[in-house]
């Protein structure tokens, strides 16, 4: 709230993007020289999106696959009942998820917190979440202009993003049939764009490691991540002590919510998502073969 894109162009980000990273491709929607994902039009209006250090909502929103678990875990620990400020801390972590304004790691993280709250039996505490879920957005669409109009070309899949998404999984497909080996690295995404190469595949993980390491590249993929969900839900129900138990499910979690989101964006480029899962997956399997 604080710092502005004016301020952030008098520091000159504009030009760290465009000059240093090499990024510029991803600036050209807006007269700052900013990344554009870093607002989303919401009816008329340009809106500000929560971001990082990285100005991007999107890898800001992404290590929430791992946050928001965690804190649903700790929310609805059976071992004692939480205090109301612990509940206070657990919506600001999801309203700081909300102003992100990234639609599939928002429906990624609402899955997992259902699931977790499913397996726990906590149905009480999923009721009131639903029914607090659906006055909030009540609230939200009667308040915000053009929040319903975004809402639903959202659903039916017509918003800018989406359709891009659309077109970038079509030209991966393509590719991938014509480079079923795989072309090498550096030919997808960001990374293509940088070194002056057009990308082959975009937003999408999967089509990323087809494209870059092949089919036995995307098969050994497909395993680690369903790996990590089994290794997960065994020591989520195998583990002697409660902190494996809980460490288990919150590996399995995460593993689905990478799965999920993996489809429209390279999830595993954010690095505290990925840094942390992949300690924390080595740490279960660890502790589940023990």
């Amino acid at each position: 709230m604080l710092v502005k894109p004016e301020l952030l162009l008098v520091l000159g980000l504009s030009r760290y993007v465009q000059d240093f990273i090499g990024a510029g491709v991803t600036t050209s929607g807006n007269l700052y020289g900013l990344p554009d994902n870093y607002w989303t039009a919401i009816g008329s209006h340009l809106v500000l999106r929560a971001g990082s250090t990285y100005l991007s909502a999107q890898g800001f929103a992404i290590p929430f696959l791992l946050i928001v678990p965690a804190a649903t875990l700790f929310v609805t620990a059976p071992e004692r009942t939480r205090s109301p400020l612990a509940w206070l801390g657990y919506g600001v972590i999801w309203v700081g998820l909300l102003l992100t304004l990234t639609r599939m790691t928002i429906v990624a993280c609402l899955l997992q917190s259902i699931v977790i709250m499913g397996m726990r039996r906590r149905w009480s505490t999923l009721v009131w979440g639903a029914i607090v879920a659906v006055l909030a957005a009540l609230i939200l669409v009667g308040v915000v202009p053009g929040l319903s109009t975004f809402v639903w070309e959202t659903l039916t899949w017509q918003t800018g993003s989406s359709i891009s998404h659309i077109q970038d999984w079509r030209r991966g497909l393509d590719n991938f049939a014509h480079y079923p080996l795989g072309v090498g690295l550096g030919a997808t995404e960001l990374t293509a764009w940088r070194f002056g190469v057009k990308p082959l595949a975009g937003d999408n993980q999967y089509l990323r490691y087809a494209l870059e390491l092949g089919i036995v590249g995307l098969i050994l993929h497909l395993l680690i991540l369903a790996g990590a969900v089994t290794t997960g839900l065994e020591a989520s129900r195998r583990a002697r002590s409660p902190v494996a138990r809980d460490t288990g499910l919150l590996v399995a979690m995460t593993a689905l919510g990478v799965v999920l989101n993996g489809w429209s964006a390279d999830v595993f480029n954010a690095m505290l998502l990925s840094y942390v899962f992949f300690w924390l997956l080595g740490s279960v399997t660890t502790a589940s073969q023990s």
